[in-house]
């Protein structure tokens, strides 16, 4: 198959990106090394709003598939990005934008 070119609007809100939860983009948010990705706490349909709003961690490879292959800790971390953003925004406009409640 083709693969499909990246949007420019997309490969510049790629370029874009920033945490909330750290300033330091450079090295692992868990262990310091290197960061390898950084990585989107929502992914699928919510990718976007993700890097949107901040909900991205930088990680070495071994963390990046903790957080893709752990159950609890994606969940945590999928909570820890809605109570952030409920602190700020609302709980209204959390299911406006993300249309999710990883809290039950």
């Amino acid at each position: 198959g083709k693969l499909r070119k990246k949007s420019k609007k997309l490969a510049a809100m790629e370029a874009r990106r920033w945490s909330c939860f750290t300033e330091d983009l450079d090295n692992c948010y868990f262990c310091s090394k290197k960061r390898d990705d950084l990585h989107e706490l929502l992914g699928g349909r919510n990718r976007l709003n993700s890097i949107r709003y901040g909900f991205v961690l930088p990680v070495c490879r071994k963390h990046h598939n903790e957080l893709e292959n752990d159950a609890k800790l994606k969940l945590k971390w999928k909570q820890e990005c809605q109570d952030d953003f409920i602190m700020i925004y609302g709980l209204q406009e959390w299911f406006d934008v993300f249309k999710r409640n990883y809290k039950d």
